[in-house]
């Protein structure tokens, strides 16, 4: 049994390894094209999904726990309410700040907040934690109820 947990271990930080090594090349081709072609706009949605897809490849063993559960599925509300909302808010944040909307008014409403994130030295980094965050907690949100 113990052995068993060492080898999906290892079987499991092998694939986060195999995912960094192959997203960080997709970044870089894409971020070259994004300098050549003077659009950014590929560049930002790949690394959206590949920091979501890694936060739901972080929390895919959870998943795979509840998969094996009896019951019926369920989704934890409160979690994605009060995280899942804020975290998509954030980590759509590039999007919101720098797509136009049909109205100005609404541009500048949903983007007053973001502004003081951007405008950090650190914001690609903080951008790639709220979306890895986004990512784990949409996978965590999932589980099985037990019947009674």
């Amino acid at each position: 049994m113990r052995k068993y947990h060492w080898r999906m271990y290892l079987i499991y930080i092998l694939i986060i390894l195999c995912y960094l090594i192959g997203s960080s090349w997709i970044l870089g081709v894409q971020k070259e094209q994004a300098s050549k072609m003077f659009d950014p706009f590929p560049f930002m949605v790949w690394s959206t999904v590949i920091f979501i897809m890694l936060g739901i490849l972080l929390g895919l063993e959870h998943l795979l726990l509840e998969i094996k559960k009896e019951g019926q599925w369920e989704l934890n509300l409160p979690k994605i309410i009060l995280l899942g909302i804020p975290l998509f808010y954030l980590a759509m944040s590039y999007f919101i700040y720098y797509f136009p909307t049909s109205s100005v008014t609404v541009q500048e409403i949903l983007s007053y907040p973001i502004r003081f994130i951007l405008c950090s030295r650190m914001s690609q980094t903080y951008m790639g934690i709220f979306q890895v965050m986004l990512g784990y907690i949409i996978i965590t949100s999932f589980y099985k109820m037990q019947d009674s």
